[in-house]
């Protein structure tokens, strides 16, 4: 019942995430707020949610679009259940928005495979990277996604690594313009500043890196393992992805462990990790054995997130 409902795409699946979506950020964020109840928190609340339920249908768009998963509505069920997983990612603004940035540059690098107006891709990229940067500076690491792509599709073209040397310096010029024009020119020396970061970070990020998250990584390696076994022996285009998918959930897991904010930056992780899952169910045939574990991945959040509050 839930792999025939959830393996198709059409609005009443996207209607009942949202909607559920919808109650749970409001019911965690009366939780946060508390009875400060005011118009501007409500607003604020509410530009959160719009902001994670477009992430998560651009996201969507993106898989559907480029074929890394099926055509049904798993990517977006796993990604929902995610942040039940996490409910605190819904509380972070900073992450969200730098979470959005980087979405889009992975939109652009999932196009890079065509080879058409490479250079252009990779200078976007580049630059979305940047802009991300100046909500969580440790997402600069995903430069790596940037350097896999041009290694992958066009590693001796130097006019296609100068482009992306060009995004960081048009990046540069733009923000450096602004800061002065309003007199903030120490603004990239105390915000990049990754010494200070790093030692002010690593006691609350190996705090937080708690079970949960190494239960969840350990989790989502083991079903991207099987995912390229299983995908490499169909063939269809899908490994190149998947690496790529799979280096960008190691950097995830890299920028939540340094961030000072952490656990709240274990969002980025949330668009890979929902590929591989979503490929993973895929790879089951037994329709039982699919709905017993579709069940279990449902039903897990939801008792860790009624034992957390509960406790």
């Amino acid at each position: 019942m839930i792999s025939r409902f959830f393996g198709k795409t059409q609005p009443i699946q996207y209607v009942v995430l949202l909607v559920f979506l919808f109650a749970f950020h409001w019911l965690y964020a009366v939780r946060i707020v508390g009875e400060q109840l005011t118009p501007n928190a409500i607003l604020g609340q509410l530009l959160l949610f719009a902001l994670v339920a477009i992430s998560i249908l651009f996201a969507d768009m993106m898989v559907k679009k480029h074929k890394i998963t099926g055509q049904h509505s798993f990517f977006m069920l796993f990604w929902v259940l995610l942040i039940i997983l996490f409910p605190n990612t819904v509380a972070e603004a900073k992450a969200m928005v730098s979470n959005f940035f980087v979405l889009l540059a992975v939109h652009r690098l999932l196009e890079v495979k065509s080879l058409k107006n490479l250079k252009h891709k990779i200078f976007d990229a580049m630059l979305w990277v940047c802009f991300a940067s100046l909500f969580c500076p440790w997402t600069l690491l995903f430069f790596g996604l940037v350097f896999f792509s041009i290694n992958t599709y066009a590693p001796k073209s130097t006019k296609t690594w100068l482009s992306a040397l060009a995004g960081i310096a048009t990046f540069l010029m733009l923000t450096l313009a602004v800061l002065f024009w309003y007199g903030k020119s120490q603004f990239f020396v105390e915000h990049y500043d990754f010494v200070a970061q790093f030692k002010q970070g690593m006691p609350s990020s190996v705090t937080d890196l708690n079970s949960k998250i190494i239960v969840f990584a350990a989790l989502v390696v083991i079903m991207a393992i099987i995912d390229f076994v299983k995908f490499r022996k169909k063939g269809g285009g899908r490994i190149i992805v998947f690496r790529f998918m799979l280096l960008y959930f190691f950097l995830a897991l890299l920028v939540n462990a340094l961030a000072q904010t952490s656990p709240f930056y274990i969002l980025f992780s949330f668009m890979p990790a929902s590929v591989f899952i979503a490929n993973y169910i895929e790879t089951i045939k037994r329709a039982q054995l699919k709905e017993a574990v579709l069940a279990l991945f449902i039903l897990a959040p939801l008792a860790l997130l009624l034992e957390q509050q509960m406790g």
